[in-house]
């Protein structure tokens, strides 16, 4: 947001390190886009969410997957073929 970005800009303070007084912070104004664009994107991130969601379960699954086949290599239950070259 240009406006805002030069509104910050010109109540900065300092050489270094550029700091805002909490009062210029609190005044600040933002425009926000229409009800109907935030409502199109809250839907994307919600549905964003919930394929992390999914994704991360799938993750978790084959995690304990991995687990359980390497107890069963390691107790011998499980032997694994190697060809030789």
């Amino acid at each position: 947001m240009p406006k805002t970005r030069y509104y910050f800009f010109t109540l900065a303070n300092g050489a270094t390190r550029f700091g805002l007084s909490v009062g210029s912070i609190n005044d600040a104004q933002f425009t926000l886009p229409p009800l109907e664009e935030q409502q199109k994107i809250a839907t994307v991130l919600t549905n964003a969410d919930r394929e992390i969601e999914l994704l991360e379960q799938q993750l978790a699954d084959l995690q304990q997957e991995k687990r359980a086949l390497m107890q069963q290599l390691l107790t011998g239950k499980k032997r694994v073929l190697v060809e030789k070259q």
